[in-house]
């Protein structure tokens, strides 16, 4: 159960009771997502993570959602992204799409050849010829990938973060 994460994530979310506490928080579910070894434990609590709020804030969500429509179509706006973005450097909604298709076309084969890479560790990992890396994988995999090929070790990275000088910016 929680295998692969790190002392010091497990001691600061011990309970007295000896159970571990790990909520949606980010400085608890990231560090879990990157470390932990039970993949089923990660596949729910990324579940839970991406349904923070539901069922109760889908109606809001969808309330907002008609607001914003109706709100631009009383500007005489085609939508509120072409409202909302006319200020902005980028001026028009297709302005946004451009570069974000520009970008993802520029990173496609980087990103294929680290995800390539993430398989592969998954497969050694896993022994199972896995052909999908799930959302839920995926901080698990890369941080796999940076340790095997680069000796990264976050654990040991975090060490020249300590909080305080952080703060005090030393």
């Amino acid at each position: 159960m929680t295998a692969g994460l790190p002392e010091s994530y497990k001691l600061e979310r011990l309970q007295l009771d000896g159970r571990y506490a790990i909520d949606l928080s980010y400085p608890s579910f990231a560090p879990f997502m990157k470390y932990s070894d039970v993949d089923s434990l990660r596949k729910k609590l990324r579940f839970m993570y991406l349904n923070i709020g539901a069922p109760d804030n889908i109606t809001i969500l969808d309330d907002i959602i008609t607001n914003c429509k109706n709100f631009a179509d009383i500007l005489g706006y085609s939508s509120y992204a072409e409202y909302i973005i006319e200020e902005s450097m980028a001026k028009s909604p297709d302005t946004v799409w451009n570069f974000e298709n520009m970008l993802r076309e520029n990173i496609k084969m980087k990103a294929d050849f680290d995800t390539k890479q993430m398989l592969a560790i998954k497969k050694e990992t896993t022994g199972m010829d896995s052909a999908i890396l799930y959302d839920w994988d995926k901080y698990y995999y890369e941080n796999k990938l940076l340790f095997a090929k680069y000796n990264v070790d976050s654990e040991k990275v975090k060490e020249y973060f300590e909080i305080n000088q952080v703060i005090e910016g030393f």
